[in-house]
């Protein structure tokens, strides 16, 4: 089934073409161009003509695309510009005449819904107070949820271009034109459930996403941080600049330098009401929610939806179909692997954080097959390095591709430049974890999961390991006597089978 989402936003449009199967989907194709339908509408509160015909001939192209795709399935949809175009059923239906392409109008609650569907689907919500934000061109939609269910939810008309509008009609901006903004932001921000109960922040809407760039200096991760002393310091830097100045700044999108203003200062309004040090951003959210949605409406429930998984397991186990995962052999050695670093603790010291590192290791440590047997374990380190994980930084896919590449062949060395850039700490991170490791892949050497269990015992520098079976396990001790070497090393102990 491949799928292809268009949000016709008030600033851009943007396609996002999927390909859905065993529970997940992959984005495959991605479509975007800045058409700025707001200023028409804000300004005029109508489409004009030459916007529409701009708009059939993105369309077009963008059918063009998806056809080129295989989609068997596209659904369209357009947000506050059209709700408020006078004109908007008429332009409705020249798209419809002229691309064959139907667009749903939908109102600002369907907006947000869509939107948190996009969060859920990227980060863990479970057990936590969040506030979703999706700050567009022509509304902003508030969500709050509470332990993975939505509490609260309000459309409003704070898009950072109506924003523009309405406020900053000088260039650049007068003092008091952003001292009249803030007044009416205190104001009409106290009416929503924003107060430091509010645990995360997580914004949508192309305008944060750009300043979220800025602030990661040109970084393509999907989720990102901003620091409030970087919005500050944006702010000081924009507001004596004129529209010409901004499209100066490095990162910064020439089409958004007028709307990234009320945008910042918007979303430094909600920070300071909810006593935050910053914010997360999500690049796609409402295309995803839009993806996860219609393949929703078409039966299918996705991986992360099912109450048996965690979302962080989901992405891990998605990742790993992705590249054809031997799914048995891999979650038998994230079994074994958990069970020994649980049982081994007084050895290696190490958390719960680590623990999280070793599973997603363990489950993905052969998906580098996918490109070859041969060396598979570096093409592993490559492949996890470039994939999107939830619930880890970007440090922790570093050491969860370190302990995959030294899953088997040679232990880590400083003369490697992934394992010498670490620091000492990640070093032995790294080398313990992948000293576990290779004793939990060692015993599934046959791949068919005939391990049980496995006890562990330790007196006097020694190791004790019994596994549990009801078969043969020659290949298994051979291939622990063989792989057993790094944890004895790490560790200063003896290893034994018994």
């Amino acid at each position: 089934m491949n799928i292809a989402v268009i949000d016709i936003g008030s600033n851009s449009v943007r396609m996002q073409i999927s390909k859905v199967r065993d529970g997940m989907y992959d984005v495959v194709e991605e479509y975007k161009r800045m058409l700025r339908l707001g200023d028409d509408v804000f300004s005029e509160g109508t489409i004009k003509e030459t916007t529409m015909e701009e708009l059939i001939v993105t369309l077009n192209e963008m059918k063009e695309l998806y056809l080129s795709k295989s989609v068997n399935t596209v659904r369209a949809i357009a947000t506050a510009s059209f709700r408020e175009a006078s004109n908007a059923g008429y332009v409705v239906g020249k798209i419809k005449h002229s691309t064959g392409i139907l667009i749903e109008i939908i109102d600002g609650q369907s907006e947000a819904y869509l939107g948190f569907l996009g969060v859920s689907a990227n980060f863990e919500l479970k057990n936590s107070r969040v506030l979703i934000t999706d700050i567009g061109g022509g509304s902003a939609e508030f969500m709050v949820v509470d332990n993975e269910k939505p509490i609260f939810s309000k459309s409003t008309p704070y898009g950072c271009n109506k924003l523009l509008h309405r406020y900053f009609k000088s260039d650049p901006v007068r003092e008091s034109e952003v001292i009249k903004f803030k007044e009416d932001m205190d104001k009409e921000l106290s009416a929503l459930p924003i107060d430091d109960k509010i645990e995360h922040i997580i914004c949508l809407g192309g305008t944060l996403n750009n300043i979220s760039y800025i602030s990661s200096k040109g970084s393509s991760e999907r989720v990102k941080y901003v620091d409030r002393k970087f919005l500050k310091g944006f702010l000081r830097g924009i507001i004596g600049k004129s529209i010409e100045e901004r499209k100066k700044i490095r990162y910064l999108e020439p089409k958004r330098a007028d709307i990234v203003l009320p945008a910042a200062l918007l979303i430094d309004k909600i920070l300071y009401k909810a006593q935050k040090s910053g914010f997360y951003t999500l690049s796609g959210g409402l295309r995803s929610g839009l993806t996860i949605d219609t393949i929703n409406k078409s039966g299918i429930v996705l991986d992360f939806q099912k109450k048996h998984h965690s979302l962080r397991l989901a992405r891990i186990i998605q990742i790993g179909k992705k590249f054809n995962f031997e799914r048995i052999h891999a979650m038998q050695v994230k079994k074994l692997a958990l069970s020994i670093f649980d049982k081994t603790r007084i050895l290696h010291k190490l958390q719960d954080r680590e623990r999280n590192i070793l599973e997603a290791a363990a489950i993905l440590h052969d998906c580098g097959n996918y490109i070859s047997y041969s060396k598979h374990h570096k093409h592993s380190y490559y492949l996890i390095k470039n994939s999107d994980f939830i619930g880890y930084s970007s440090k922790d896919v570093e050491l969860i591709a370190n302990v995959a590449r030294y899953h088997r062949k040679s232990p880590p060395k400083k003369t490697h430049e992934n394992f010498n850039a670490l620091s000492d700490e990640e070093k032995f991170i790294v080398k313990a974890l992948s000293a576990i490791l290779r004793i939990a892949d060692a015993v599934d050497r046959t791949h068919d999961a005939r391990v049980s269990c496995v006890d562990v015992r330790i007196e006097n520098r020694i190791v004790y390991f019994q596994f549990r079976s009801k078969k043969e396990l020659l290949l298994e001790i051979n291939a622990f006597d063989s792989k057993k070497n790094l944890f004895e090393d790490v560790f200063n102990v003896k290893a034994v089978a018994r």
